[in-house]
């Protein structure tokens, strides 16, 4: 008898997240410069990922590595520090980097720069986002984060495997619906509201 492939798929996220939360978890609390590290080196791999998407094997060969400076920039920044003068002239070196590459391909000049510098700012600067939460407000309160964006996730996606059959937008996203989208919601706030009371009686 051959196993669904819903079941399958389902079956491989919970090892792969059964074996991924935990080192996550402990390398982002252990300290600041593990956690520095972990997104420093998650960002690298999103970008690996998404020059597989965007950019053609040959202009991969120069994005990757030229991505090192701009997060060496960014992520070093909490563990040894850039004065200001330095920072502003690396990043603008970077900016006419990325547009002289852009150039040399004229007929993909702008293709090849705006998704490049999105990139950069969507999966560079949205994860050091959270490292600064975490500098500011704490480690424990941006794990509390992340566990809300999972469960919120999860209980979306058993939901809507079982039960949905309303779409959202098939079009675009065949699998969202709208019985996955308000578990998710549901979920996210019951668990908020269980951690507000663990944590206001930590404090009490």
């Amino acid at each position: 008898m051959k196993r669904d492939k819903g079941e399958e798929d389902l079956r491989v996220r919970a090892y792969f997240i059964a074996l991924t939360i935990p080192p996550f978890v402990f390398l982002f609390l252990i300290s600041d410069i593990t956690m520095v590290l972990l997104f420093a080196a998650l960002s690298f791999f999103s970008l690996l990922e998404f020059s597989r998407l965007f950019f053609h094997p040959l202009e991969r060969r120069f994005f990757l590595p030229f991505c090192l400076l701009p997060l060496a920039l960014l992520y070093g920044s909490p563990i040894g520090g850039w004065d200001n003068p330095t920072a502003q002239i690396l990043w603008y070196a970077c900016l006419l980097i990325l547009i002289g590459w852009g150039i040399t391909g004229r007929e993909r000049v702008l293709e090849k720069v705006s998704f490049g510098i999105f990139g950069l700012f969507f999966l560079g600067l949205f994860p050091f986002l959270w490292i600064q939460a975490a500098l500011e407000m704490g480690r424990q309160v941006v794990v509390g984060f992340i566990l809300l964006i999972w469960i919120s996730e999860t209980a979306s996606y058993l939901v809507g495997r079982r039960w949905g059959s309303h779409k959202i937008i098939p079009r675009i996203s065949p699998g969202k619906s709208w019985e996955g989208f308000f578990s998710g919601i549901i979920s996210s706030g019951i668990t908020g509201g269980v951690l507000t009371v663990i944590v206001w009686r930590g404090i009490g």
